[in-house]
């Protein structure tokens, strides 16, 4: 993976896979807080989990306290292409030029976590789920004035509860809502 700052660029570009040769199995444990990834050429932040071939690998990430900004892509990028215990609390995904949260899956189904965070003003969606089983479970949230809308989960399931929704179409696409 690359972590990078260039001038007013805050990037983190992060690809697990298994080592080869190596163990048959093992865990990361990724905790990213207080971080500022803003004005980006690309994504903000992609975490991309991929060791699909290696079936007793796991990870666990935690992205907590962090913003992203004004990138030219997704400010939050989730590739969830194995089995994860995945967190987001306390997110702040705004005026990116795609979606603020953009999870993506190939093969296992795993659930994305978000709490008490806020998506805002983005030129997608708030938070995006597409290709593949990676379902994501919201709660306490924000989202406003994205332009495509707040939620919209493709292929797995989105739950969302105890959360508001203003100013942009379709808050919360095809997901489950609850209080």
């Amino acid at each position: 993976g690359a972590i990078g700052k260039g001038g007013d660029d805050r990037i983190l570009d992060l690809d697990l896979g298994a080592p080869a040769p190596g163990p048959p199995g093992g865990s990361y444990d990724i905790v990213v807080e207080d971080c500022d990834f803003d004005r980006n050429g690309g994504h903000g932040c992609a975490i991309d989990i991929d060791y699909e071939t290696t079936a007793y690998w796991r990870t666990n990430l935690n992205v907590r306290g962090s913003r992203a900004r004004a990138n030219s892509a997704s400010g939050f990028v989730l590739h969830l292409d194995n089995p994860a215990r995945c967190v987001l609390h306390r997110v702040l995904a705004s005026d990116n030029f795609e979606d603020g949260l953009s999870i993506i899956s190939e093969a296992p189904a795993t659930l994305a976590l978000v709490s008490s965070s806020s998506f805002v003003s983005n030129l997608g969606h708030g938070v995006h789920s597409s290709l593949g089983s990676a379902g994501v479970a919201l709660s306490h949230c924000i989202f406003s004035g994205n332009e495509l809308g707040g939620v919209l989960p493709e292929q797995a399931q989105a739950t969302v509860g105890s959360s508001v929704a203003q100013l942009q179409p379709e808050a919360f696409g095809g997901a489950l809502v609850r209080g």
